[in-house]
């Protein structure tokens, strides 16, 4: 079987130069655009050709990273870089060339792991095959004394004698100056087969394990014992027989057993099949874990019922014996939707992880917190439908070393893809990337994720741009930013439409910035005259990651239009989607500051949008918002990619809605980041951080540039001498060139210290913006101009109640009564007497027989009147004349929120107490009702006269 494997080898290597002298001619430089500002590209200086660099290993010993990755050339020798890093990431040295192998096939496939770290001992090793040289596999070992500062001669192990037979993948590891190598041989080594050294790497020893398997799968060595993974296959049209094997050695390789781990089925009466595999798809991901004398296997096969599926087994004696193996997938994945390969294991003090993939990218899981006892029921862990986050490929289950307990888990996937467990494995969060991979960027990549001591991240990729020409060695890592620097910076952000650019930091998922029922969202902002289209500021993508009118738990933004930018927010709760599109706009390059709040409990109005600390628009929303893992995203989105260039600073968000009155004075306000509340500022002075202390750092993506930002704003205030109607403002604001007044009734003005006086009573808000060369804040403050200024409405018929409104200034409730007097008639008092707003009274007057004709309306409040005179006439009586409709969609739509308007009024010049309205809704467990801005009361009429509602 290895014979004809070689007599196949030998054709694809003859049809592989044909190709490369075909091809020769078109291939050029290489060519990965640099994407990140925050990725290290370790190959590109020694890869000048357009090939591949490929299998990126990484170890992590103490301060100092290791890495070594193959270039993928095909039909000449492959070149076999080593490089390090002494500081954890930050600097990197230049690449060293250990070797070039005649023929990397092997040593390219996922299970040939060729870097092995102890202390200050480097470990290589790697199968190569010379055609040429008779074709002859070998293994060959080269080693560093000095951390990798530099590395002796390469030297041969073993080899198969020539004859056209190779070695079959190869894997090292090392513990305590003893070296492992477990190969696949033939030829003159035959078998599967263990290369030990007891003498760091000096000498080694060669022993055949076992000549059952016909493929080596994975290696685990403690210093003492080893474990190998291995497999027998036969395929004749597709999988015709597959057995997986556990060999174990507790003497450091002089004595193996070997046990057969598979599953058999019964075909039929008299035929017995096993057909189960223990392998790779382009990605390394162990298949064997061990915690106490417990060892773990995971692998795929058809199970006793011929379902194709993830199947797992378990030693409690250390090797001695194996249980049989179970099904853990248990038909929750069909078997032509398993992505076979992927599966993998890792465990730790009792706590045992393993996960699978589905062919669709979904990421199956299950943990057992008791050595393997029992298993959770395996589900899927990354959020469905969550934009980025639902997906990945070529997954790895890595146990925190800094962790003791076992408790924290992460897992990896491709795109630099992590999510993170504390508790076991019961519950993820914490969904972060650290690649680029907005709009279709990442052509290609696999990644490896490593926890150094410290607890930061280190990842490692190969990876192609869309734009590239070929893959290349990428570092990246994500742990604690550092503390904010003392100089005032800002999130720099571009995007070009074409051709396409990007730009993104991410905030990772976080229970502290899952909101329930209020949030408030706020940040500076400042845009330049190159900006041509709409800005995300951040958007919690819960959900898919589509345009601003249909948010998936909420965002911030602005829609351009006519030249200007109007704020925009939006909600997603369990009621529906709500966006508010503000009326404020921004038209120049200053710095503003925008924020909306909700309070779900906060009744009418509940969800606000502000621009420099004025409000631009409200609603009425109901729900709880939407939660879940999402990423929360700053700058680019899906649908946000126009041509636009601005700066963002000063991102807060809290567990709490704000008021207007906080919201101003956030403009200028100085933080330490414990305020309550507070659950995550994001500042840009030289970092990342979070400096609410909740963790909630960010993650730039692509160029991520913090700036030096001009933000000085002016602090705006003001005082108020008001004499009867006229108010006279003297602006006390500091740093401030222009100005501009609003008085509250539609009159504005741009003096310095303006004087005003009011033509009508009433209740006034007056607003001071302030401008200097770089940012705008604003200022309010509240003036009442005494007396009345009008009655709502004009007038009313001489039968039954009719309700008036008394618009004015300086009214209150407590000791006021509203009369209606007329000369030669009686008073008529008002009763029921409110403020449905500040500066209205309302009160109900029975105006049953009153005399037609004009009225004074008096507001008395002790023994002072105000009067308008003859504000108010009484007409002939008319009939009631009450009208209402419904608006609405004329059906229901499935698991979609519909909105229906009750209107209603009265045609009649007297009140009207009620009018009949019919509403049929369907009773459907699963149909959900909400009353938005909706209450059931009884008519004025029907308490007088004591009349119960139905």
């Amino acid at each position: 079987m290895k014979k004809t494997g070689s007599s196949m080898s030998n054709f694809r290597k003859y049809y592989s130069l044909f190709l490369v002298i075909l091809l020769s001619g078109y291939q050029g430089i290489a060519n990965n655009p640099k994407m990140s500002n925050y990725l290290a590209n370790l190959s590109m200086t020694v890869n000048t050709e357009a090939v591949d660099d490929v299998v990126p290993e990484m170890v992590i010993e103490g301060n100092t990273i290791h890495v070594v990755w193959m270039e993928n050339k095909y039909g000449v020798e492959n070149p076999f870089y080593y490089c390090r890093s002494l500081d954890l990431g930050k600097t990197w040295e230049a690449p060293k060339l250990l070797a070039k192998l005649k023929d990397g096939e092997y040593a390219r496939q996922a299970k040939s792991r060729k870097l092995a770290v102890d202390g200050n001992n480097v470990h290589v090793a790697f199968c190569d095959y010379n055609y040429a040289g008779n074709g002859t596999g070998r293994i060959y070992y080269l080693r560093s004394a000095n951390g990798g500062s530099s590395f002796e001669a390469v030297k041969e192990l073993v080899s198969t004698g020539g004859g056209y037979q190779k070695i079959y993948g190869s894997q090292i590891k090392v513990k305590s100056g003893k070296v492992a190598i477990a190969y696949m041989g033939s030829g003159a080594i035959t078998g599967l087969r263990m290369l030990f050294s007891g003498n760091g790497g000096t000498s080694f020893t060669d022993k055949q394990i076992t000549v059952e398997p016909s493929e080596f799968t994975d290696l685990w060595y403690d210093g003492t014992q080893m474990i190998v993974v291995s497999e027998y296959i036969y395929y004749y049209y597709g999988l015709n027989v597959g057995k997986v094997f556990v060999s174990i050695s507790n003497d450091n390789g002089t004595t193996f057993t070997t046990q057969k781990v598979s599953t058999t089925y019964n075909e039929s009466a008299t035929v017995v099949r096993e057909r189960c595999r223990s392998y790779f798809d382009g990605h390394y991901a162990p298949k064997i874990a061990k915690s106490g004398n417990n060892i773990h296997v995971i692998f795929v096969g058809y199970n006793e019922k011929i379902e194709w599926t993830t199947l797992y087994t378990r030693s409690t004696d250390n090797g001695v014996t194996f249980e049989k193996a179970k099904d853990i997938n248990n038909a929750i994945l069909p078997g032509n939707g398993l992505q076979a390969a992927m599966e993998t294991v890792t465990a730790k003090n009792g706590h045992v992880y393993m996960l699978y993939q589905s062919t669709g990218g979904k990421i199956y899981f299950l943990q057992s917190s008791d050595n393997g006892n029992t298993f959770s029921t395996a589900k899927s862990i990354l959020p469905d439908g969550f934009s980025y986050v639902e997906t990945t490929w070529y997954p790895s289950l890595i146990a925190d070393p800094n962790d003791a307990s076992g408790l924290t888990v992460y897992l990896a996937g491709h795109i630099m893809l992590s999510s993170q467990s504390v508790d076991g494995g019961k519950t993820f969060s914490k969904n972060t990337i650290l690649s680029p991979f907005m709009n279709r960027n990442i052509s290609s990549m696999v990644s490896d994720m490593v926890i150094d001591g410290g607890g930061k991240k280190h990842w490692i990729s190969e990876a192609k741009w869309w734009d590239g020409t070929d893959k290349d060695i990428f570092y990246g890592n994500h742990g604690v930013p550092e503390q904010p620097g003392t100089k005032n910076k800002a999130l720099a952000l571009e995007t070009v439409y074409s051709p396409q650019k990007v730009d993104l930091v991410i905030v990772p998922s976080s229970q502290s910035l899952d909101f329930d029922s209020a949030m408030t969202a706020e940040a500076w902002v400042k845009f330049d005259p190159k900006t041509a289209s709409d800005v995300n500021i951040l958007g919690k993508i819960n959900g898919s990651d589509g345009y601003d009118y249909t948010p998936n738990g909420y965002q911030l933004g602005f829609r351009k239009t006519n030249g200007k930018f109007y704020a925009n927010s939006g909600l997603e709760t369990d009621k529906g989607d709500f966006v508010n599109w503000g009326n404020l706009t921004i038209g120049d390059t200053l710095w503003h500051h925008i924020a909306f709040t909700y309070d779900a409990k906060a009744g009418l109005n509940n969800f606000k949008t502000y621009v420099d600390g004025l409000l631009s628009i409200q609603q009425t929303v109901t729900g709880k918002i939407k939660q879940g893992n999402g990423l929360l995203m700053i700058g680019s989105r899906s649908a946000f990619y126009g041509t636009t260039k601005y700066q963002v600073d000063n991102i807060r968000l809290w567990n709490k809605a704000l008021s207007q009155d906080d919201l101003l004075k956030n403009q200028v306000k100085t933080f330490t980041g414990k305020e309550a509340g507070l659950k995550m500022f994001l500042s840009f002075d030289d970092t990342f951080k979070d400096i609410s202390g909740n963790g909630n750092d960010a993650v730039p993506l692509y160029m991520g540039l913090l700036k030096a930002s001009d933000f000085n704003p002016p602090i705006s205030g003001f005082d108020l001498y008001q004499s009867m109607n006229q108010v006279s403002l003297t602006n006390k604001t500091q740093n401030g060139k222009t100005y501009n007044w609003t008085y509250g009734d539609g009159t504005v003005s741009t003096l310095g210290n303006p004087v005003y006086t009011y033509p009508k009573a009433g209740e006034y808000t007056i607003t001071l913006e302030a401008m200097n060369a770089n940012s705008k804040t604003a200022t309010i403050k509240k003036a009442t101009i005494v007396g009345l200024d009008r009655v709502e409405p004009l007038q009313a018929g001489n039968a039954g109640y009719s309700s008036i409104a008394i618009y004015g200034g300086g009214l209150s409730v407590s000791g006021t009564s509203i009369i209606l007097r007329k000369q030669g008639s009686s008073d008529i008092v008002g009763g029921s007497l409110y403020s449905p707003a500040l500066g209205v009274l309302s009160a109900h007057f029975l105006l049953e027989k009153a005399a037609v004709g004009k009225w004074d309306v008096v507001v008395k409040k002790g023994t002072t009147e105000q009067i308008l005179k003859e504000a108010f006439q009484i007409v002939q009586a008319d009939m009631p004349d009450p009208w209402v409709s419904i608006s609405g969609r004329g059906a229901i739509l499935f698991n979609m929120w519909q909105t229906y308007t009750i209107t209603f009024g009265n045609n009649g010049n007297v009140d009207a107490y009620g009018v009949p309205v019919w509403l049929a809704i369907t009773d459907d467990k699963d149909l959900g009702i909400e009353f938005i801005d909706f209450e059931m009361e009884p008519s004025f009429l029907a308490v007088q006269r004591e009349l119960q509602m139905m």
